[in-house]
């Protein structure tokens, strides 16, 4: 009888361990419910087919990108096919609330051969991509140029004030493209956020659960060894 009530003893006491060891788990999961991480993301604000200008509206801070997709026959004027052409120059103007007004001379180049997009004809250049850009003139601080990697064929700005901004292709500056110059295929304003997420909100649940049912165990391992020692010295 008593090795029956040792072994009792013992297994009430490993009960008790698990079950504190489930509240400082439960614990630990559930303060872990706050964790969060910002994950970088994009959206776009704004996309217009075939036209020389874009607008969109934006707020103070806001890290902008605009996209410019070259028109279908920018790449069919035949000086193109000289390898020695160089740069290809055009004008963009960025107009912001309060009058402000930026002129920006960005270079296209046409890529090699081999950067061709797949079942892209193959006698055929690929399309041109924005390399570089320089603001030639500038009205008010609108903008601050942000810093993108080469190849990217996008714009990259840095809103100062709240309020709509608009992108205009300037077409006069085309030399390069065969006349009358078709608008861009696509124009777009891109905005880069950062979303704040909570992978571990879902351990605030599992936590308590843990944490109540650990509390439980130890309770009733407790109780349940003050009752056998009652009723041990009773019969004594």
């Amino acid at each position: 009888m008593s090795d029956g009530f040792m072994e009792l003893k013992t297994m009430r006491r490993d009960v008790f361990i698990f079950g504190l060891l489930l509240v400082f788990g439960g614990m630990i999961l559930a303060s872990s419910y706050n964790f969060s991480m910002e994950v970088p993301n994009q959206e776009t604000v704004a996309i217009e087919s075939l036209k020389w200008e874009i607008s969109g509206s934006f707020h103070k801070g806001d890290n902008v990108t605009l996209h410019i997709r070259p028109g279908q026959s920018w790449s069919e004027h035949p000086i193109l096919a000289d390898p020695n052409v160089g740069p290809l120059p055009a004008n963009v103007t960025i107009l912001a609330p309060g009058k402000g007004e930026a002129k920006l001379n960005v270079t296209f180049e046409v890529p090699p051969m081999s950067l061709a997009e797949p079942g892209q004809d193959p006698l055929r250049l690929p399309p041109p991509v924005l390399t570089h850009l320089e603001v030639i003139s500038s009205v008010g601080d609108i903008f601050e140029l942000g810093v993108l990697p080469e190849q990217t064929g996008a714009i990259n700005l840095i809103i100062k004030h709240d309020g709509t901004y608009v992108a205009r292709v300037e077409k006069e500056g085309l030399w390069w493209v065969i006349a009358p110059p078709p608008a861009p295929q696509t124009l777009e304003f891109v905005r880069y956020v950062v979303d704040v997420e909570y992978p571990f909100v879902s351990f605030l649940s599992i936590g308590t659960i843990a944490c109540v049912f650990g509390l439980g165990l130890c309770v009733w391992s407790g109780r349940s060894s003050r009752r056998k020692v009652a009723v041990s010295r009773r019969r004594r």
